[in-house]
C-alpha cells in the first residue's frame, strides 16, 4: 500500500526502456470494468499517450495492481455534436405530469381513530370507564366510526 502511495505521489513517467503496460482492467461497451480479453495487447510506455483506441487497445487501466495508467476515450473525441432528428420509427415522449393522490388526510384520520380506540381500550382495562348498559358500547363504537368517516 505504501509503495502505491509513493508511486501515485510522484506521478507516472513513461520510460523508453521500461516494460510495456499490459492491460489490467478494460471497459466494456456499457462502462463496466472487466478482465481484458486475450486479444487486447499491451502498450509501450512511450506510445501510451498516442495509442489508438480500438479492439486491440480498448479504454481502461493498463499496468499493474500497484502502478496503472488510464487510457481514456475522451481524449480522442474531437467534437461532440447533437444527434439531430430521430428516425420515423422512433417515438419521442416528454415527462408527463403524474396524478398524485394526497394520502395525508386519510393517514391522519386512521391515526386518530386508532388513538381513540387505544384510549378507550386503556380506560376499559384500567376500570375507569364503566358501562351502565349495552347501548353505551354501541353508541361509543358508532361515534368512533363516524369520526373516522368524517376525518377521511
Amino acid at each position: 500500500m505504501l509503495r502505491r502511495v509513493i508511486i501515485l505521489s510522484q506521478g507516472t513517467v513513461a520510460q523508453k526502456d521500461g516494460p510495456p503496460l499490459a492491460p489490467f482492467k478494460i471497459l466494456d461497451g456499457f462502462g463496466h470494468l472487466q478482465q481484458p480479453q486475450p486479444y487486447v495487447l499491451p502498450i509501450a510506455g512511450v506510445d501510451f499517450e498516442r495509442a489508438d483506441i480500438g479492439p486491440k487497445h480498448p479504454p481502461g487501466f493498463y499496468g499493474t495492481q500497484i502502478s496503472r495508467r488510464a487510457l481514456n476515450l475522451s481524449s480522442k473525441v474531437d467534437d461532440v455534436q447533437a444527434q439531430g432528428d430521430l428516425p420515423d420509427w422512433a417515438r419521442s415522449n416528454t415527462y408527463a405530469t403524474l396524478n398524485e393522490v394526497d394520502l395525508r388526510p386519510w393517514m391522519f384520520g386512521i391515526a386518530m381513530a386508532l388513538f381513540l380506540v387505544d384510549l378507550i381500550a386503556t380506560l376499559i382495562l384500567r376500570g375507569m370507564f364503566k358501562f351502565r348498559r349495552a347501548g353505551t358500547v354501541s353508541s361509543i363504537l358508532l361515534c368512533l366510526c363516524l369520526s373516522a368517516l368524517a376525518a377521511g
